[in-house]
């Protein structure tokens, strides 16, 4: 009778098991599961939710004169609809054009002085509500005057600009040519209004003559 009834409650406590096992599949799914809804949503993420073709956008200062232009063969634009992240936008090969400086900037009768900034990569991604900017892919800012045949070529592989600030940055290796030779450094940083460029790290100079 003993052994029956032992029998009996082994049966009951593995029923109870089985049920158990199921209520905690049911409502807690598994890693599997898991992984395979977080593929899901972050699939759903690389879409945009806009997308523009041949874009050209021009700002302008307080004078009414053009400050910068940026252009970009797409700009796709992605709403996170979290209030954790915060929108952006990526672009395909953008290219920024500086005119003058913030509060006198024009794009007539450019001299040596205001002679245009240009900076283009292949990539772009917009941050900070559109205000910053990083270019990745063959980066290049550039100031070339034809006339006095002076230039500045700088190449990194990668670029923080901050068009409203006429800023730029990088923590990056650069390279900067210019007529009088080469230089290199680890980190840069560049005021477009000043033309003044800071070197951070392991800075090295060669000189060409030209």
């Amino acid at each position: 009778m003993k052994i029956i009834a032992t029998g009996k409650w082994h049966i009951i406590s593995i029923i109870a098991l089985l049920a158990l096992l199921a209520v905690i599949l049911i409502f807690s799914p598994t890693s599997d599961l898991l992984d395979f809804n977080d593929k899901k949503e972050s699939k759903e993420k690389l879409f945009p939710s806009s997308y523009l073709i041949k874009t050209k956008t021009t700002q302008y200062n307080a004078n009414g004169d053009i400050t910068h232009i940026l252009t970009a063969d797409k700009v796709s634009y992605f709403d996170t609809n979290s209030g954790n992240l915060e929108n952006y936008a990526l672009l395909d090969f953008p290219i920024f054009t500086f005119f003058g400086k913030a509060d006198e900037a024009t794009t007539n009768s450019i001299t040596s002085k205001d002679t245009p900034w240009k900076a283009s990569s292949d990539h772009g991604r917009s941050t900070h509500n559109h205000e910053q900017f990083l270019l990745t892919g063959n980066v290049t800012l550039e100031q070339i005057n034809p006339d006095s045949k002076k230039y500045t070529v700088i190449t990194s592989e990668e670029l923080l600009i901050i068009p409203k600030q006429r800023y730029a940055e990088t923590k990056k290796p650069v390279t900067i040519k210019n007529e009088s030779g080469v230089t290199t450094s680890i980190g840069l940083k560049i005021s477009l209004d000043t033309e003044t460029i800071e070197l951070l790290s392991n800075v090295r100079s060669r000189y060409e003559a030209p």
